[in-house]
Order: C-alpha cells, then sequence, then structure tokens
C-alpha cells in the first residue's frame, strides 16, 4: 500500500465526513435547494480548472505516444530499404516486412497495391486503420458518438444527483449528522442488490451485509428504549437509494466518457435544477446565502471539487478494495464530526447500529464479493 495515496484517501473521507457538518449548519442560514444550488454550481466551476489541467496531461501523452510510433515506422523503412538493397526478389519477398511478392512486382518499396493507391508509404491496411488521422471521418465519429455519451451521461447523473442530494439536505435537516452519514453509506451495500436486475450474481456475503445493515438501521432508529423512524431517517434512506442508481448510471457512462468532465456536467445541472426548486419553493435572499458562506463553500469547494480531485489522485496505483475501505471511513467520522463540532451524541443503541452497519460496508467491500460488488464512486 502507498502511504501517501492512503492518506489522500483519508483526507478525502474526512472532507467528505465533515461535510454533512456544514450540510447541518448550511440549513441555519438558507433553505436545502438554495444549499444546493449554489453549492454544485461552485463545485462544477472548481473542476473546470481541473479538467484543463488533466486534458493537458494527456495531450502531452498522446504527443509523446506519436512520436514514438512514428519513429518505430521510420525505423523500420530504413530497415525495410536497407534488406532490399542487398537481397534479390527471393529474399525480399521472404524478408521484407512491410511488402509482399505482388508489392515488390510493381515496384512498390514498402506496400502492396492497395496501400500503394491509397498514398501509404509506410503501412498496410491495418497500420493506415490504426494510424489514421483522428481529425479524419473515423476519428470525428468516433469523437461525436464520446462527446453525446459524455452530454447525456452528464445529464442522466445530474437529474439523479439533484433528487438525492436534496432528499439528504432535506433529511440532514431533521436529523442528526451521524445518521446522515450512515444511512447514506447503504447506498454501498444497495448497489449490488440492484444489480440483481442488471443480471450480476451476489454471494452470500453481501447477504450477509445486509442482514447486518438490517440491523445497524434498527438499531440507528432507537430513541431510548423505543423504536422510532422519524421523517428525516425516510427521506435519507430515499437518499440512499437514489444515491444507488447514481452510481450504477455513472458505472454505465465512465466506460463511454471522462469521468471529470461528465462530474462537471452534473454539478451544472443539479445547480440549474435546484435553483428552479429553489425559486418555486423558497425566497433566497443574498444577505441569507453570504451568511451562510462558510458552510456553503466548504460544501462546494472542499466536498465537490477538493475531495474528487484528490480521490482520483489518491487512487492511482491503489488496490480499489483498499481504497473503498478508506473512503468508507466517511460515515464513522461524520459521527466523530457531529459529536466534536455540533455536541450531537448518540445512546447506546445507536452507536451499536453504527458498529453493525460500519461493519456490513466493510464487508460489502472485501475481495469476494468483487463479482457483484461496483466500485465506489462518489460526487459528494
Amino acid at each position: 500500500m502507498k502511504l501517501k495515496n492512503a492518506l489522500l484517501l483519508l483526507l478525502t473521507a474526512t472532507i467528505w465526513g465533515v461535510a454533512f457538518v456544514a450540510q447541518r449548519v448550511g440549513m441555519d442560514h438558507v433553505g436545502p435547494f438554495t444549499f444546493n444550488a449554489v453549492r454544485s454550481m461552485i463545485g462544477g466551476l472548481v473542476l473546470l480548472p481541473v479538467i484543463v489541467i488533466l486534458d493537458r496531461e494527456k495531450a502531452g501523452s498522446r504527443t509523446a505516444a506519436t512520436a514514438a510510433r512514428g519513429a518505430g515506422l521510420a525505423g523500420k523503412a530504413v530497415m525495410s530499404r536497407g534488406r532490399e538493397d542487398t537481397a534479390g526478389k527471393a529474399e525480399t519477398s521472404e524478408g521484407a516486412n512491410l511488402a509482399g511478392k505482388a508489392e515488390t512486382s510493381e515496384g512498390a518499396d514498402l506496400a502492396g497495391k492497395a496501400e500503394t493507391s491509397e498514398g501509404a508509404d509506410l503501412a498496410g491496411k491495418a497500420e493506415t486503420a490504426e494510424s489514421a488521422d483522428p481529425t479524419g471521418k473515423t476519428g470525428a465519429v468516433r469523437d461525436a458518438y464520446r462527446r453525446k455519451d459524455l452530454i447525456l451521461g452528464g445529464i442522466s447523473c445530474g437529474i439523479l444527483l439533484c433528487a438525492a442530494s436534496n432528499f439528504q439536505q432535506f433529511g440532514v435537516k431533521y436529523s442528526t449528522v451521524g445518521k446522515a452519514g450512515f444511512i447514506t453509506a447503504c447506498y454501498i451495500i444497495l448497489v449490488p442488490i440492484l444489480g440483481l436486475f442488471l443480471k450480476k450474481k451476489c454471494s452470500p456475503t453481501i447477504w450477509l451485509a445486509v442482514v447486518m445493515a438490517t440491523a445497524g438501521l434498527y438499531l440507528l432508529c432507537m430513541e431510548g428504549d423505543r423504536f422510532s423512524i422519524s421523517k428525516g431517517d425516510l427521506l435519507l434512506f430515499v437518499c440512499a437509494v437514489l444515491f444507488s442508481f447514481h452510481i450504477l448510471v455513472i458505472d454505465h457512462f465512465t466506460l463511454l466518457a471522462d469521468g471529470v468532465k461528465m462530474s462537471c456536467i452534473q454539478f451544472f445541472v443539479c445547480g440549474l435544477l435546484s435553483a428552479v426548486a429553489m425559486l418555486l419553493f423558497e425566497e433566497p435572499r443574498w444577505q441569507d446565502i453570504l451568511s451562510g458562506w462558510m458552510p456553503i463553500l466548504y460544501a462546494g469547494v472542499m466536498s465537490c471539487g477538493v475531495a474528487y480531485t484528490l480521490q482520483i489522485v489518491g487512487q492511482k496505483g491503489m488496490d480499489p478494495t483498499i481504497s473503498s475501505l478508506i473512503l468508507s471511513l466517511e460515515s464513522s467520522i461524520s459521527v466523530l464530526a457531529g459529536w466534536a463540532i455540533l455536541g450531537q451524541r448518540m445512546n447506546g443503541y445507536q452507536l451499536a447500529g453504527c458498529g453493525a452497519m460500519a461493519a456490513a460496508i466493510v464487508l460489502a467491500q472485501l475481495p469476494a464479493t468483487t463479482s457483484c460488488r461496483i466500485p465506489k464512486k462518489r460526487s459528494y
């Protein structure tokens, strides 16, 4: 395990855990829709420079790869010419790398009839297709499909993120920070279950994790010696279900489009949709937004932009299972943050519920369950 990467992922989990406190404090200044509208727009803006930096790195890598490929093809051409100058027809037909008998008989030095007619000097049909200019027809069509997938994925994820984050915001308002962190984390267990509808099999370990999580939820809802489900608990559980669908959609589109760009689009979509709800159901005022600048900025800059970037950097070269386990500490950190910053306390039953759910989250991410577990991807 790389210590630096592990520490970056731990910092990511800490930022996300403390973000629940920011969400709760933000409710003292603005409404839920206003909070999410502003934080999402800030999150999208913060990711723009990240996209620029990553695009420059990718462009540099492509340039280096193209130069290396060109040098390799040039080397092939020189070697081929040398062989043709020192060998006869028979030797050429057996030893030339880029031309056959038909090519030699027609006087092509490095290519066959098809290559010559098309003007290719160093490659056959397969090479020509592979090294085709990315600005050509094939590249243009491929880029068009990628752009379509990027936009469609960003909008789809943005709609689900808007629904999930606003349910979470209302839930945090009527519940404690610790309960919000653990109930939201149920998506880690719900994702494999929903994957059954996509014909993904679940091992017995997952079903054990489901039983443990259910028991943990029951204990979390204990008030004194009485079982009680509050409005906030229900809203948070709906949030967890929506985040499960959100992750399934992300899992599909990240294979087709750039994940960071898609995340940026989803933040802007989420912000716009939340802004519409804000204007319809709330009465936003600039002085209220400015008075709550600290929790709003933390949620927008730190939770959306900084933590997401740290996750990308931290996961490079790390075992996915270890990465997921470190990131799942987010829910435990939310309990500590709620206690340390807001003075929120849990009774013995609720602490036992947190322990059961933490164990279930870890169990759901062990290597034995990788056949049905979808990697954890967070946007908030």
